[in-house]
């Protein structure tokens, strides 16, 4: 014997309403909105370390360095560098203070200090690799998410003289946003 669901006006008109509110928030979300410049910082809540700890740092080959009680973390599928430079971000966590710091690695190059990284959205972005601090780091990071949530934007690396295109690919992207919105999360701006 089936039985049917019968729905009451008032039951259709709250889940019509409800169905409603659901796609405009899938049609109106903006990812970007959700990020605040003001709360950008190292500082990690215990909530939000136990929520890394427990949810996320799993996708992470995880690196002890002994002498400065850091854990670093470098995303697993990570873009490896095979034959030319690639920039990929670790989240290193000084779990004594409760901190955590973004920091970009340039991989496949001997020195990656003689680099600069480039952002190309409707105003381009240019940093020194090799001048840069932890403040630094969180802005290179700040606008890397912000540029790669509009899909118009490009980012290179360059040497002496020549620019390679980094982040071509939608799975390089998606791996690098991925990265930041951990972090971001980590530290409790989104």
């Amino acid at each position: 014997m089936k039985r049917q669901l019968k729905f009451t006006k008032i039951q259709k008109l709250f889940l019509a309403t409800m169905a409603a509110l659901v796609l405009i928030m899938i049609v109106f979300y903006d990812e970007a909105s959700m990020i605040k410049q003001e709360k950008l910082g190292f500082h990690v809540l215990e909530s939000d370390e136990l929520f890394f700890k427990n949810l996320r740092q799993y996708y992470y080959e995880r690196e002890w360095q002994k002498e400065a009680q850091f854990e670093l973390f470098r995303f697993e599928k990570r873009i490896k560098a095979i034959d030319e430079p690639t920039l990929n971000f670790t989240i290193v966590c000084n779990w004594l203070h409760d901190q955590a710091y973004i920091l970009p690695e340039i991989e496949g190059v001997p020195d990656s200090l003689n680099y600069s990284f480039c952002i190309v959205t409707a105003d381009s972005l240019v940093y020194n690799m090799g001048l840069i601090n932890n403040e630094d780091n969180l802005m290179i990071a700040f606008n890397t998410y912000k540029a790669l949530i509009n899909d118009e934007s490009r980012f290179y690396l360059r040497s002496e003289a020549e620019w390679k295109q980094v982040f071509k690919t939608v799975a390089q992207r998606n791996a690098i946003k991925q990265v930041l919105k951990d972090f971001f999360k980590l530290t409790g701006a989104l």
